[in-house]
């Protein structure tokens, strides 16, 4: 497998990926709070799509959808049930797919994104924060979708939080996040669109 593309310097916001979990913290306490007001496992693969990569059915009991991932990644399921999966680049870049129990309908997720995107800013304690405008579309699958970024600064550097909802089956709802400084999400953004566009619903 071809590595030049790889990052070898360590990533400086590797110290900051307390974020994913403060993320995935915030991302729940909103859920029920807001809604009530208003590794790598065995059983997750599928037959890989290609040589270079590897499809994950998820969730891991009844899945409604899949995805593909580059084979060389690594992928775990928290005990809640979300999963995230890394690179191996040494960039420390990963993404996370989290299941919102707790939407209840497109509406409410379009809705729920902004909200979420400031108050992670605020509990991430980002500064210059711009929450950029809500982009919806549907998958190559046909899957509804919709993409907020956030973009701040932590230390003077810059710092990127993209959300995307989705929707593959009716009364399933799904977010993926990342949280990457600027340019490892800048030198990821190839291998994100090809995992956005391979979400499928699951047959």
């Amino acid at each position: 497998m071809n590595r030049s593309r790889h990052l070898t310097k360590p990533s400086p916001f590797q110290k900051y990926k307390f974020m994913h979990q403060l993320i995935k913290h915030l991302f729940k306490t909103r859920c029920a709070v807001a809604f009530l007001l208003f590794g790598l496992a065995s059983p997750l693969l599928g037959k890989p799509a290609d040589e270079d990569t590897r499809t994950i059915n998820f969730p891991k009991k009844n899945p409604t959808f899949t995805f593909s991932v580059p084979a060389d990644w690594t992928s775990k399921v928290d005990k809640e049930g979300d999963i995230a999966c890394s690179s191996d680049d040494g960039s420390d870049f990963a993404f996370t797919i989290m299941i919102a129990k707790d939407i209840e309908s497109l509406a409410d997720l379009k809705e729920f994104l902004p909200k979420m995107a400031e108050e992670i800013a605020t509990g991430a304690k980002l500064k210059k924060v711009k929450i950029g405008d809500l982009s919806e579309g549907k998958s190559p699958d046909g899957i509804s979708m919709a993409v907020l970024e956030t973009v701040g600064k932590i230390q003077g550097e810059d710092f990127i939080i993209t959300l995307m909802g989705f929707t593959p089956a009716r009364g399933k709802y799904y977010i993926l996040m990342t949280s990457e400084g600027a340019d490892i999400d800048k030198a990821h953004q190839k291998e994100m669109s090809k995992i956005v566009d391979s979400i499928k619903k699951a047959e």
